[in-house]
């Protein structure tokens, strides 16, 4: 009876020296980063910090998604879900991409709209891309380019103006993380 009791034992102790051997590996799998080299867990304020940080990570990442899918259901409610919208002249395309800025804490949407007048040979295409504030529902700049003109029609960000395409992509640049 004192010899099965004493293997018992030993197996328990050989399973738990495996576990402990299996640590560092399963804080691995799990994003915990901060093991010491003798597989000992650092400290429980290091997991901590790793579990803090996992969440904010996961809560950006939501947060992101969030924007995505809005900005979706407003392209399609502004837009359709081609974006093409026939006009009096031809058609206008439009076009958007999103970005979330965690600092900000905003969801911003680059819209690009291109007209196409081939019914009407005397109005020239034309580009207008806009930045809104998709939280406050709130056009932040505008850029509007008529085909052939040297120069932009409008520019400005946030009530500055610009007067190149390269100064609007540099401003705009800070709104969607370029």
């Amino acid at each position: 009876m004192k010899v099965e009791r004493y293997t018992m034992i030993m197996l328990s102790i050989k399973n738990i020296y495996r576990l402990v051997g299996m640590l560092p590996f399963i804080l691995f799998i799990a994003g915990c980063s901060k093991v010491s080299t003798n597989n000992e867990i650092s400290d429980s304020r290091s997991i901590q910090s790793s579990v803090s940080s996992v969440n904010q990570l996961k809560e950006v990442y939501e947060l992101q998604e969030r924007c995505g899918k809005r900005s979706d259901e407003w392209f399609v409610n502004e837009y359709g879900k081609s974006g093409v919208i026939d006009t009096k002249e031809g058609q206008s395309v439009s076009s958007y991409r999103n970005h979330y800025d965690e600092v900000l804490n905003k969801c911003f949407v680059l819209l690009t709209t291109s007209s196409i007048p081939f019914k009407n040979k005397k109005v020239q295409p034309s580009t207008l891309v806009s930045l809104f504030d998709l939280n406050e529902r709130k056009e932040i700049g505008m850029y509007f380019q008529v085909q052939g003109d040297p120069s932009p029609f409008q520019c400005s960000v946030a009530d500055e103006t610009c007067n190149s395409e390269s100064e609007w992509k540099a401003r705009v640049a800070r709104y969607m993380g370029d």
